[in-house]
């Protein structure tokens, strides 16, 4: 699988090198090199999209939802119930502080 993909949204996020990536993952707890992420974005190598923790920890750094990142990397997902803009706002809520979810959720009902 081409993984261009990758590179590309490493950097739409700002994280400018491979080393960058590497040491993000390594504190969401994964243990990852920056050779490994070359072999990724390289082709050499798939990332290990199949093992939920590093599915987790690269949509948290990549900040998109799980779904998204499968989606990005070109595979198939179920259709979803929700549409790519409502995945990306539940994603948003859910990296704010516990106390502020809440009024999030009623600011976004407000919008509709």
């Amino acid at each position: 699988m081409k993984t261009s993909w990758l590179r590309q949204r490493r950097e739409a996020v700002g994280i400018d090198t491979q080393d960058e990536l590497a040491a993000k993952l390594q504190l969401e707890g994964v243990s990852i090199t920056r050779a490994a992420v070359s072999h990724w974005e390289n082709g050499r190598n798939d990332p290990p999209l199949k093992e939920p923790h590093f599915l987790r920890a690269l949509a948290r750094v990549l900040k998109v939802t799980e779904t998204e990142l499968l989606r990005i990397a070109g595979y198939p997902t179920e259709n979803s119930l929700h549409s790519e803009q409502a995945e990306r706002a539940a994603y948003i809520v859910d990296q704010l502080p516990e106390d502020r979810r809440e009024l999030a959720v009623k600011l976004l009902e407000q919008l509709l």
